[in-house]
């Protein structure tokens, strides 16, 4: 499918010195061990600009970019058919534009079509005779590729099997890619045993390792299938010939996500695929888009193939992970915690649908481990809602002048010690480095909302070490108060009544005030509801914690390792009274049908007017997750109810191009039945 908004080189000479960079980037990705010049999202890009080229001025194509485009090496064994790439679409109008054509193609109103996860690694074709595995080859070509059956035939590849529980003769073709924990562990092969630079990411390690002939050791590897031929395989179906493959020990890509892919419609295959794109972040391995293919063979068959690819599927790209820019500075201040991170400060990059101007470098280890500089092209990574962190360094745009990184030696705020005993560097002197920047989010309205405690009272209570960390504040005084500047006995009895009042603030409340890395008000607030009490948060393990919406394992490994950090902390705050339940735990829930938003998904934007006026965004999503639904701060197809007074601005025009309904906040609360002086009486 061709990009209509791509716009195509004018000049000769700019169209052949893109097809040089591009296949500078494709030899030294697919002829090396997978050494990266360019970002997916660039390459990506840049191959499109030199096809559309092509496409209005055939008389400049030399063949090259089929070429460069082709997988990890050429190769010269003959495929036994040609392995094909694949149309892009990066919008949901090529998406419908293709399935329109896939009707007409196959004279069929509605063709079952099968949308799966895009992995994003290596294909390959694995030869089984007899029910044993022949013959590994990389796509190469398209028409050949090379044989790397050597690294196959080991047993190290998950999802391929070498030996079949029966007896059958048929070429699978499918994707081969690592998990987090399998590149996590070839990184260390590579770093440890070839004491060479690591891999930049997963699929840069799968290349090199695919290819790797001359190693004197294996890498675990992952295969997912989504084709097979041979007369031994059913043909009818796709979901039929997976189903046979499943039940002969092999993966297939459609099983690796619970989404149901079987669509009958434009608008199923996009829900589809959006579903698929939600559960990326959660995912342990990564994809880069999602394909839709059509079930029947007889519909393949008749929408059939171009030269390049088959017409009866498409592979939907969703927003780029990864972009190159280039690094400015690389600063390291302490957090809340006394965490000292490194940041870096970036060219600002557009990655995953945001603007980027700074990136983690997690600690200063990992600073030295990718012998990242000022100056460095580097490849950025943002993957859903985590924090952008940077992957590698292009080694070959590093300016001669580049300088390695000197860490500091004291805590670059207070000039403490630097407590070097873990790979997370600290200040000696912890939470309380950041005590004043910590207490004041504490305090805040989004927390404990006490009020009186302020930047500026808070500051002068941490200079004169009165306040700490959070649990000391339970332990003020009155007559402490007002020993501070500008505050008397009046003053100093509200303030601390306030703070005393804190005590009974619900549990998701006091876990929003320990600023615990990696959550919010939302995330503390499903935390509180899932575990019910202080105690059961604490006993959790990684599993458990991740099975909180919006958690996963990933981000539950990190709250963990901060609670464990922090548990003097939590000792001390318990001692001092605080409420440790769930403000709901144990009462009488509504059931979810009973709730009037249950299965709604609702955007709340702008400033909140007549029942819901003083309102911050905040409090209206925790009010929508109250009422059975799920909040969000987008809109999209998915989005049930678009709350705001304002209608010119972006979140409005999407709702109105979606179709989606705008509420006023009076509306709203009328459709949910709400009654403010009710909910007044009960705050």
């Amino acid at each position: 499918m061709t990009d209509l908004t791509v716009e195509p080189f004018s000049e000769r000479g700019d169209f052949e010195e893109a097809v040089s960079s591009l296949t500078a980037a494709a030899e030294a990705y697919y002829a090396g061990e997978g050494t990266i010049l360019m970002a997916d999202a660039e390459y990506d890009a840049l191959e499109a600009r030199i096809r559309a080229t092509e496409a209005s001025h055939p008389e400049w194509r030399s063949g090259r970019t089929d070429r460069v485009a082709a997988g990890v090496g050429v190769g010269d064994v003959a495929h036994s058919a040609p392995m094909l790439s694949l149309a892009k679409a990066t919008t949901p109008a090529e998406v419908d534009a293709w399935f329109s054509r896939l009707v007409v193609l196959t004279a069929n109103p509605e063709p079952l079509v099968v949308v799966e996860p895009k992995l994003d690694g290596v294909a390959i074709a694995a030869r089984y005779a007899g029910g044993r595995l022949e013959r590994v080859l990389t796509r190469g070509g398209g028409q050949a590729g090379e044989d790397v059956t050597g690294q196959f035939d080991g047993g190290n590849v998950a999802g391929l099997p070498l030996a079949l529980p029966r007896t059958a003769t048929f070429e699978v073709r499918g994707e081969c890619f690592m998990t987090e924990e399998q590149f996590a562990a070839a990184n260390h092969l590579r770093v440890e045993v070839e004491h060479k630079e690591a891999f930049v990411n997963a699929r840069n390690a799968t290349a090199g390792s695919v290819r790797a002939l001359h190693r004197g050791y294996r890498t675990e590897l992952t295969f997912a299938a989504y084709a097979v031929h041979g007369d031994d395989a059913p043909t009818e179906r796709h979901l039929d010939q997976m189903a046979w493959l499943h039940d002969l020990g092999f993966s297939p890509a459609g099983t690796l996500v619970d989404v149901d892919g079987l669509c009958r419609t434009a608008e199923e295959i996009l829900a589809a695929m959006d579903e698929i794109g939600r559960l990326r972040p959660t995912l342990t391995f990564d994809i880069d888009g999602s394909v839709a293919k059509a079930d029947a063979t007889a519909d393949q068959l008749a929408a059939g193939a171009t030269g390049s690819h088959p017409r009866w599927a498409i592979a939907f790209k969703y927003p780029a992970e990864e972009r190159t820019t280039r690094l400015l500075a690389i600063d390291i201040t302490p957090g809340r915690t006394g965490a000292l991170v490194p940041r870096a400060s970036l060219e600002p990059v557009f990655v995953a649908g945001t603007t980027v101007s700074y990136a983690t470098l997690h600690n200063p280890e990992e600073v030295e481990r990718l012998d990242v500089r000022v100056g460095d092209t580097v490849l950025v990574k943002r993957a859903g809602d985590v924090i952008p962190r940077i992957e590698g360094v292009v080694l070959a745009e590093r300016p001669a002048d580049a300088a390695r990184w000197e860490p500091p030696v004291v805590c670059p705020r207070c000039g403490a010690p630097i407590d070097k005993s873990q790979k997370r560097w600290r200040c000696s002197r912890g939470r309380a480095c950041g005590a004043v920047e910590l207490l004041t989010y504490a305090a805040g309205r989004d927390a404990l909302d006490i009020e009186g405690l302020g930047e500026t009272l808070v500051r002068q209570l941490v200079d004169r070490e009165l306040v700490l960390e959070l649990a000391d504040l339970y332990d003020l005084t009155v007559e402490q108060l007002v020993e501070l500047d500008r505050v008397g006995t009046v003053s100093a009895e509200k303030v601390i009544a306030n703070i005393d009042a804190a005590r009974s603030k619900p549990l998701d409340r006091h876990l929003i005030a320990l600023g615990i890395r990696m959550t919010g008000r939302r995330l503390c607030r499903r935390i509180a509801r899932h575990f019910g009490t202080l105690a059961a948060i604490r006993a959790a393990t990684v599993e458990e914690l991740a099975e909180v919406e919006g958690i996963g394992e990933v981000r539950a490994a990190v709250i963990i390792e901060e609670l464990v950090d922090i548990a003097e902390l939590l000792d001390r705050l318990v001692a001092a009274g605080i409420d440790t339940t769930d403000e709901h735990h144990g009462e009488e829930r509504p059931e979810p049908e009973d709730l009037p938003l249950t299965g709604c998904t609702v955007v709340v934007s702008g400033a909140m007017s007549g029942p819901f006026e003083g309102r911050n965004r905040n409090e209206m999503n925790e009010l929508v997750e109250q009422l059975g639904g799920r909040s969000a701060g987008s809109v999209s197809k998915k989005t049930t109810y678009l709350v705001t007074d304002e209608r010119g601005t972006s979140k409005a025009r999407k709702a109105e191009e979606l179709g989606v309904p705008i509420l006023s906040p009076t509306a709203f609360a009328d459709l949910v039945g709400y009654d403010a002086r009710a909910a007044e009486g009960r705050t």
